[in-house]
């Protein structure tokens, strides 16, 4: 079990949304005011790192609380594939339920449904859960189907990378543009190339 990782690799969390200077010169700036050690940093750490740098406005603070969610993970025990503790944020919905080893990808809440994820698309709600992750699951559903209606989508299940990048276009309320600029994040593991 990893039990401290460096100031790099919670650099490297944070670089793929705010770019490699702008994490860097953000968790260096965090460490130094808690007055950590940068070479080792425990779970804790990290999670005080993040919690400093999610009470910050902007991208900055967006992309941390996302990242925080994601330590547990960083000290997994390796023989069981277990994080040490759940996350400590407030969840709007209960974790997801881990599969089996080699199990087909599914997404919403029943396995066996036709909601099975496809390669090389994504699902109606799996990309309502994206925006959930940061915003009222109310808000992220109207967001996202107004969006679909928008982009004259309606009645698809899955959208394939052009149609999500011109769904993403419509969304033009600038209170959602981090929201959009992280789902585009995201979704560029989905596809395989920036959306």
């Amino acid at each position: 079990m990893s039990q401290t990782i460096t100031s790099n690799a919670l650099c490297d969390m944070l670089a793929s949304s705010l770019g490699q200077d702008q994490a860097a010169r953000a968790v260096s700036d965090a460490v130094n005011r808690h007055r950590l050690r940068g070479q080792a940093l425990s779970q804790r750490d990290c999670e005080q790192i993040l919690d400093d740098l999610g009470g910050q406005s902007g991208l900055v603070g967006v992309v941390a609380r996302f990242a925080k969610a994601r330590v547990p993970f960083m000290f997994t025990d390796s023989s069981t594939s277990e994080p040490t503790r759940r996350p400590s944020i407030g969840l709007s919905r209960p974790p997801k339920e881990r599969r089996p080893s080699g199990a087909w990808p599914t997404m919403g809440r029943d396995a066996g449904s036709s909601t099975t994820m496809r390669v090389g698309v994504i699902g109606l709600e799996q990309l309502i859960d994206m925006f959930a992750d940061g915003l009222d699951r109310g808000v992220a559903e109207t967001l996202v189907k107004t969006a679909v209606s928008r982009s004259q989508l309606n009645g698809k299940a899955f959208f394939n990378d052009n149609e999500t990048a011109a769904l993403l276009n419509n969304i033009t309320d600038s209170r959602y543009r981090t929201d959009v600029i992280l789902v585009r994040t995201r979704l560029g593991s989905v596809f395989g190339h920036d959306i």
